[in-house]
């Protein structure tokens, strides 16, 4: 694991745990740690920041509708509290350094503040019913 960084924000008066991981500063928005992998070095784990990225459904509009009754939809995904808008957009305009990991939809109703980490491929399906997924250090899904 890397050096545990103490980050100041000083916008909305709160300070929260980030790692240090070669350089980079990470953090986890999730609500579990995270195991990540660099190209070069051994694997280390992110724990929870404690801050989480919460979204809610906003939009949910039918693509394709099939006769058996299967449909394809279209969902979109916006912040739940504009209390933790202004606690992200903070954290980005303060340390822009830092790269904040949420899950997928986190990173799609906080586009361009949050990322969604990608899982290495070797370990997805072997691990991913262990709950031990390994995602890549420096690869993200950005919306």
């Amino acid at each position: 694991m890397g050096r545990k960084h103490r980050v100041e924000v000083h916008g909305c008066g709160q300070s929260f745990d980030a790692y240090d991981v070669l350089g980079v500063l990470y953090l986890n928005l999730t609500n579990h740690p995270l195991t990540m992998r660099p190209d070069k070095g051994e694997d280390f784990t992110i724990p929870s920041s404690g801050l989480h990225a919460h979204a809610q459904k906003n939009t949910d509009r039918v693509l394709e509708q099939y006769a058996t009754g299967v449909e394809y939809r279209e969902l979109r995904f916006f912040p739940e509290e504009d209390e933790q808008v202004k606690i992200l957009q903070d954290i980005k305009w303060e340390h822009p350094e830092i790269i904040m990991i949420g899950s997928s939809i986190a990173a799609q109703a906080y586009p361009r503040h949050i990322v969604a980490p990608i899982p290495v491929e070797d370990k997805l399906r072997n691990d991913y019913e262990r709950k031990q997924l390994v995602v890549y250090a420096n690869r993200f899904v950005a919306y």
